[in-house]
């Protein structure tokens, strides 16, 4: 037995000794080139398990610092486990807009995106042909008469928070901003994505052949996704949330495939302005005529990517607010302005003109991006040209197979592109600025396709509650005595997840004279 150990610690030792080898090797190949040096691949299972489990991601947390230390704008990642491998973490527009205008060189690698095609294929797991396919399917839902739709129910969802569920109090405490601007996301893709109205307050009782009613199915699938997503299929059965968590999956597969059904049915020369309806037209498009499945597969990413990356953002957004009241009293100047004095409500035709309250949105977005950076694979060995810190141009090898990170948090902290990047400034928006080195949306031919959907869903939250309400940071005795930068600090903390999280956003909204 003791050789046996002997035997299998020396082999242990041998495969150690030969990946620290390679790991040198790729060291080498890359000329040391400043970087993270670490365990596994930015990409990997591994990885995103340590983020998670210590609570931070070392591309969101260090911001622009890593490529100041590194003095470019971009900076390598080299991992020894399980293999040596390279990557590039670009934070230079000219360099990412090189890698983005290639579709050709720099593919979308798809097998990162497996676990989001639980209903079919869709427009965000897709590359190529494929690609194209799902855009000439989506693209037309999302038109001005959907935008007009998305401004209306939202109006109504937050109308109804105010009014029922706050009872037009003269002062409201909510101990987590998501807990209402996550149902107000959910709420707005199901009227405006699915045409399904939900309220506040309602009936609970699941309609005949359901389990849930569709509120809950929504509601319990989206604060389930990574657990349904990361669950083999077995395993969720072994307990009652697990159940529960399937149950929403089954669910939400049988609403939509009820509501085909349905708008099949009528949908003989009409159509209502939803996602889904809109999307029906597909199913009988000539070439790009979809099947049940891309349908329900690309309307659940209408869902995942705009109730969560919305919620967080109007978290965010009202966090700074709260800290930054002369800001707020601008986006309630403009308000008035647009509206003669409150002499009426504003409507989606006066969207255009709330240009402080668009800045207020991107300054969040440039800040606390949704997702803090964008992979591509490289198809072919090929070079990138990447800028130092003294502007100077230099080439970098990306040999074939390699994964590049846009890094969206690196890049809205990119001191030579965003001035006193640390600040708060939505005036900075109001001029011209660098768009290519803003790209919360992603950016080049696959820049989010429900763009305009969201900021409008974003306009309408933050005008409406901030015409009747201010909001402040929630008093708490515990931090009396903070300075004024602690409480930025502790506020605007956020974490890992399938975007950028709040932490916990304590607010106090006290309603206007």
């Amino acid at each position: 037995m003791p050789s046996a150990v002997l035997v299998a610690s020396a082999f242990g030792l041998a495969y150690v000794a030969h990946l620290l080898l390679n790991y040198k090797r790729m060291l080498s190949r890359i000329g040391h080139f400043p970087g993270f040096r670490m365990t596994s691949h930015p990409l990997s299972l591994l990885q995103t398990i340590n983020d998670r489990a210590l609570g931070e991601d070392p591309l969101m947390m260090g911001k622009f610092r890593p490529f100041q230390e590194a003095g470019y704008d971009v900076i390598s990642w080299v991992n020894w486990f399980p293999k040596a491998q390279m990557s590039w973490i670009l934070a230079d527009p000219e360099t990412i807009k090189q890698v983005t205008s290639d579709r050709t060189r720099f593919e979308k690698p798809v097998e990162v995106y497996e676990s989001i095609c639980l209903y079919g294929s869709n427009i965000v797991a897709s590359e190529g042909d494929e690609w194209k396919r799902h855009r000439k399917i989506t693209a037309p839902a999302f038109s001005e008469n959907n935008n007009r739709l998305v401004w209306d129910e939202t109006a109504h969802i937050v109308d109804d928070l105010l009014n029922d569920v706050w009872g037009n109090a003269s002062e409201v405490t909510v101990k987590d901003a998501v807990d209402f601007t996550i149902p107000i996301a959910i709420f707005v893709i199901s009227a405006a994505g699915f045409g399904q109205r939900a309220k506040w307050l309602e009936n609970r009782v699941p309609p005949p052949g359901h389990q849930m009613t569709f509120k809950d199915a929504v509601h319990t699938l989206c604060a389930e996704l990574i657990t349904v997503m990361s669950t083999p299929k077995w395993a969720l059965g072994l307990n009652k949330k697990l159940r529960t968590a399937r149950s929403s999956v089954e669910e939400m597969r049988q609403y939509m495939m009820e509501m085909i059904d349905e708008r099949r049915y009528i949908h003989d020369g009409h159509s209502g302005a939803d996602l889904f309806s809109l999307l029906m037209g597909a199913l009988d498009d000539g070439d790009a005529k979809a099947t049940d499945r891309e349908l329900t597969g690309n309307i659940f990413i209408f869902l995942l990517a705009g109730h969560e990356t919305t919620a967080h953002t109007l978290a965010f957004a009202l966090a700074y607010l709260a800290l930054y009241p002369e800001a707020q009293d601008c986006l309630h100047r403009e308000v008035e302005t647009t509206t003669g004095g409150f002499q009426r409500e504003l409507t989606y035709d006066d969207i255009d003109s709330l240009v402080y309250t668009n800045a207020v949105v991107y300054e969040v977005l440039r800040m606390q991006p949704p997702v803090a950076a964008i992979p591509k694979r490289c198809t072919e060995d090929t070079t990138l040209n990447v800028a130092n810190q003294q502007r100077q141009r230099v080439t970098i090898p990306v040999p074939k197979g390699t994964i590049v990170m846009l890094d969206a948090m690196g890049l809205h902290y990119n001191p030579q592109h965003w001035a006193d990047p640390h600040a708060f400034k939505p005036e900075r928006f109001l001029g011209d600025w660098n768009r290519e080195a803003f790209i919360p949306f992603s950016t080049g031919s696959r820049a989010c396709i429900g763009r305009r959907f969201s900021e409008t869903e974003a306009a309408v939250v933050l005008t409406h509650i901030l015409t009747r309400y201010t909001v402040k940071i929630a008093d708490d005795p515990k931090f009396a005595h903070e300075t004024f930068e602690q409480r930025k600090e502790r506020v605007l903390a956020y974490k890992p997840g399938m975007t950028t999280t709040p932490a916990a956003i304590p607010l106090t909204f006290v309603r206007r004279g």
